[in-house]
């Protein structure tokens, strides 16, 4: 994954970094019955239109290899953040919402910060490193902080990824065209609304 900071913050905004690996082992020591918690199926929210988005029922942690895990979990699609979670999904348990907290304060532990300028670019390998920003103010300036994010993939040095990622994985580098390329839609200047037709938000 590619970020290209546009411009930064007046205050704040910085990145976080932490290693997946390191946080499985922290909990592995001090929580494994949060790992437990994290093998099992959670409902993620797309917080979208479900035609084109639907929730997704998605184990986040997962071995890909024989030395290889994948951990994946987000906050914001389990409990939301500006947008409500669906009340027709099943509401988190009570050992999904400690699982959040835990990996979220272990990561935060183990966290380095970046601190970006205007221009800078950051490449990240998100199947072994975890990416969060700390709060920032714009000083009133609508969308100051304005990062590009871009996703990269080299088929020869990618890792095999759980069967329940794979339709994510043809959305986001497979063809969408007849000839069997693909097609790309680079949306660097901002348009309201743009974030409804994307996976992702931010």
């Amino acid at each position: 994954m590619a970020f290209h900071y546009l411009d930064t913050a007046i205050e704040g905004g910085d990145t976080l970094l932490t290693s997946s690996w390191q946080v499985y082992n922290d909990l592995a020591k001090t929580r494994p019955d949060v790992l437990n918690t994290l093998t099992q199926p959670w409902w993620f929210d797309s917080f979208k239109a479900y035609d084109a988005h639907p929730p997704r029922h998605i184990v986040p942690l997962q071995k890909v290899d024989d030395d290889k895990i994948h951990l994946r979990l987000s906050r914001y699609r389990v409990i939301g953040w500006q947008r409500k979670r669906n009340p027709n999904l099943p509401a988190p348990t009570q050992a999904q919402l400690e699982a959040l907290d835990a990996v979220q304060f272990t990561a935060m532990k183990n966290a380095i910060t970046l601190r970006a300028v205007r221009g800078d670019l950051l490449f990240v390998n998100d199947m072994v490193l975890m990416h969060a920003r700390e709060k920032f103010d714009e000083g009133g300036i609508f969308m100051k902080r304005h990062l590009v994010k871009l996703y990269l993939r080299d088929p020869e040095k990618d890792w095999h990824i759980p069967p329940s990622l794979e339709e994510e994985r043809r959305e986001t580098y497979g063809s969408n065209r007849p000839d069997g390329l693909k097609k790309e839609v680079w949306h660097v200047i901002y348009v309201p609304g743009i974030e409804e037709h994307k996976r992702e938000n931010g």
